[in-house]
């Protein structure tokens, strides 16, 4: 499986923000054209 993550980018782990540690949701709603290239999620709290 770490060849397909490293392949595809797959995380099927829990992720928290870096800043304030809030559980981020499952499934991600890109907030920008960077996210929606580039992934990543923006924080409720921050």
């Amino acid at each position: 499986m770490s060849s397909l993550k490293a392949k595809f980018g797959i995380n099927l782990k829990d992720v928290n923000c870096p800043d304030c540690g809030e559980l981020q949701p499952k499934i991600r709603k890109p907030k920008g054209l960077y996210e929606v290239l580039w992934g990543g999620n923006t924080c409720k709290k921050c």
